[in-house]
């Protein structure tokens, strides 16, 4: 009893929303003509199970990886791919939730996530950023990351 008063008598007109609101985004003929279980789309949603906040994973083959603005600069994606592929599991895991605000892991492939070098608008010219922090935007999958500073402070060797 306490159960369907909370349910239909508190929070009904909350759920009556959500419906209404995931019907507006897919409506219910999509999703009749993907046939769609109802594991599929609660992945697709909210991401697989995968494991935990420590498991490990790939970046490379969990996300497709764009390189934004980073024409010349192609050693300083190869850099950062190969850094983040050698963190473990919990330490990718942050990175995931930094880029897209979420730790839970999308379906391989689906998801794409860019690098592009951070600019600061200062008038009318954008110029690159030195010395500052990485940048995400968790509504398109964006890190940005600044410009090396010339000559490097520290290198990497291969």
């Amino acid at each position: 009893a306490a159960a369907a008063r909370l349910l239909y008598g508190g929070v009904a007109w909350q759920l009556a929303a959500l419906v209404r609101g995931f019907r507006e985004a897919v409506p219910p003929d999509v999703l009749e003509g993907v046939r769609l279980t109802p594991n599929q789309l609660a992945t697709a949603v909210c991401g697989t199970a995968d494991g935990g906040s420590a498991a490990d994973f790939c970046i490379r083959d969990t996300f497709r990886l764009v390189r934004g603005n980073l024409e010349g600069s192609e050693p300083l994606a190869d850099c950062l791919w190969r850094v983040l592929e050698g963190w473990g599991g919990a330490d990718k895991r942050r990175f995931v939730k930094f880029v897209t605000g979420s730790d839970r892991l999308p379906a391989p492939g689906s998801e794409v996530i860019t690098v592009q070098l951070a600019h600061a608008e200062i008038g009318t010219a954008p110029k690159v950023t030195l010395g500052t922090l990485p940048q995400a935007h968790t509504c398109d999958n964006l890190v940005r990351v600044p410009k090396p500073l010339d000559p490097p402070l520290l290198t990497l060797d291969p």
